[in-house]
């Protein structure tokens, strides 16, 4: 049984959670009708990340950024700042001043 801590210090199964998500999101998200530019983060060895090509792949003008670490440590990384800002440079160009 696999489990992560949560950021209060609980602990989560992941079999739990995934009931919990499929119970919650019972209908399904129009990924493709999303018109702004999307940058999609995700950690190098999430495992709630598997496969994050797939979610940018279903965006229209999505970018996939992978920065190492797992769920909870890519926030912490330089890669996840870094890329968060070039991100947001380059949507707005005018405003990386």
């Amino acid at each position: 049984m696999k489990a992560f801590e949560s950021f209060d210090g609980t602990c989560i199964v992941y079999e739990q959670w995934g009931a919990h998500c499929r119970a919650v999101h019972r209908s399904t998200i129009a990924l493709a009708e999303i018109a702004a530019p999307t940058l999609v983060i995700a950690g190098e060895e999430d495992p709630l990340a598997a496969r994050p090509e797939v979610l940018v792949g279903a965006i229209p003008d999505a970018t996939l950024l992978r920065v190492p670490g797992d769920h909870q440590q890519v926030v912490s990384t330089p890669q996840f700042a870094r890329g968060i800002v070039q991100f947001l440079a380059s949507a707005n160009p005018g405003s990386a001043r």
